[in-house]
């Protein structure tokens, strides 16, 4: 997710978080609101899961072509 993805996505959970603290405050035994509340924690988690396994493939891909040029310089060196 690149950077104005994720501000944007903070910025939507954020609102969609204050709405709803609005409205379990105003009715707190109220179930469907404590469900949803579940599944809004639950994409936050899931979407913050896959953000850390892309950064992280990412790095692991950043790595391999800095490894890979390496290898080519030395072959290259090896063939003078």
């Amino acid at each position: 997710m690149d950077v104005l993805n994720k501000q944007l996505f903070e910025a939507n959970f954020s609102a969609i978080s204050q709405q709803f603290i609005e409205w379990k405050e105003a009715k707190p035994d109220n179930k469907t609101l404590d469900s949803l509340a579940k599944c809004l924690f639950e994409i936050y988690v899931y979407a913050n899961d896959l953000e850390i396994k892309n950064h992280t493939i990412s790095r692991q891909v950043s790595k391999f072509r800095h490894e890979n040029l390496e290898l080519k310089i030395k072959l290259q060196n090896n063939e003078k």
